[in-house]
């Protein structure tokens, strides 16, 4: 905020701001360091789907 709009603001602030324009904060799902990708993939291809 304060590079962008030279202001200063709480991150609660922010939150509200975003809530009355009806914006929400959405961040991606955090990833663990030690994930195999490739099992994943095995996994999705070879597990029955209900």
């Amino acid at each position: 905020m304060e590079e962008e709009f030279q202001t200063e603001c709480d991150l609660r602030t922010v939150y509200k701001l975003l809530h009355r324009v009806k914006l929400s904060w959405i961040s991606g799902r955090s990833k663990h360091p030690n994930q195999d990708l490739e099992a994943q993939e095995t996994f999705k291809k070879t597990s029955a789907r209900k």
